[in-house]
């Protein structure tokens, strides 16, 4: 499906894939250890964004890091749609499952229009040209 390469500020922690099905996008973002209030997903029609704190992961005094990768704080994704695909922000909708974030939003439905063609007295030909 031809358009331009969709574009992202994403965080370094927050990895995603964009698909294109007939009837609109499916965004799947790597949030692991997120709870349910833990983000929002906004959409602009033309951005999705998410937002939201990852917690950090809680320490005892039985055991000290050795090592740690994990990110954890505040985030900001921002995924661009591509220019040829309009979605329509009504029907956004995500779900958190396993660590995945599944965002879908439908195509927006171009309305067809009919324009009733009136008649006029007034002669609208092209002038006539000099030969």
């Amino acid at each position: 499906m031809a358009g331009s390469s969709p574009s992202s500020d994403t965080s370094s922690f927050t990895a995603y894939d964009m698909v294109e099905t007939e009837d609109g996008v499916h965004v799947f973002m790597d949030l692991p250890g997120m709870g349910s209030t833990a983000f929002d997903v906004s959409f602009d029609g033309h951005e999705l964004v998410v937002t939201g704190t990852r917690p950090a992961f809680s320490t005892t005094d039985k055991y000290r890091f050795l090592s740690s990768t994990r990110l954890a704080g505040d985030f900001r994704a921002a995924v661009r749609m591509p220019d040829d695909i309009e979605l329509d922000a009504e029907t956004l909708d995500a779900v958190y499952m396993a660590g995945v974030l599944k965002i879908f939003a439908t195509r927006k439905v171009q309305k067809r229009r009919v324009v009733a063609v009136r008649f006029s007295s007034v002669d609208t030909s092209a002038p006539e040209t000099p030969a």
